[in-house]
């Protein structure tokens, strides 16, 4: 019965190279996309009210489906309700003096931006278009 001789297994340059690093199956990413709708960068005014009837002016950095992200000179607490009141983006209707006023609940507060700015972002919970 004749002998046969096993060759070793060649390794390709892919078995040769460092496996990636994984996490611990209990360890939580640092960052994940939530994302779920098309951001539109936009910077306009924004009229924010305040539970106590106070007012302050702010600037649009970006608008969603199901809510913005603007900036204030002022803080606001996360779960706070706010109105705003701000001209809907061309990319948004294709006309332009269309107004919308809304409720908002604050999701997220940045308070480390420049010129003393924060970063508001916000979920919009009810809204109604104003008439121009």
């Amino acid at each position: 019965m004749p002998t046969s001789t096993i060759d070793p297994p060649i390794e390709t340059p892919e078995e040769q190279s460092t496996p990636e690093p994984k996490l611990p199956p209990n360890a939580t990413p640092t960052w994940r996309e939530r994302r779920q709708f098309h951001r539109i960068v936009e910077r306009l005014p924004v009229s924010v009210k305040f539970s106590d009837l106070s007012e302050a002016i702010g600037e649009t950095a970006n608008f969603c489906a199901r809510g913005l992200y603007f900036h204030l000179h002022q803080r606001i607490a996360p779960g706070s309700q706010v109105e705003l009141v701000f001209r809907l983006p061309r990319q948004i209707v294709s006309s332009e003096g269309v107004w919308m006023r809304c409720k908002a609940q604050v999701l997220r507060v940045d308070e480390a931006l420049t010129a003393g700015r924060i970063g508001i972002a916000a979920t919009l919970m009810e809204y109604e278009i104003l008439e121009t």
